[in-house]
């Protein structure tokens, strides 16, 4: 599987947000060049951990949504003599 990318757009805008991020908590000018930097190590280390805890997440709930599909479905079976 490749690598966990983010479309230019999204790289476009989160480098927006991290640069508003620090200027206004951290007090740090950071240009564009730094910025993506630290998002091309963000996405290399951290980006398969979101993303397998995204899925976790997904599984888990289909496999409750299953589960109550399935009950609904018991709850239709009607008594027989067989």
């Amino acid at each position: 599987m490749d690598l966990l990318s983010l479309s230019p757009i999204q790289k476009e805008r989160l480098i927006g947000q991290f640069q508003n991020y620090f200027n206004d908590e951290l007090s740090m000018d950071l240009g564009q060049f730094d910025v993506e930097f630290l998002l091309s190590f963000i996405e290399k280390n951290l980006g398969s951990a979101y993303y397998n805890k995204g899925l976790n997440d997904a599984q888990a709930l289909m496999l409750a949504k299953v589960e109550i599909l399935t009950e609904s479905v018991v709850e239709l079976e009607r008594p027989c003599a067989i």
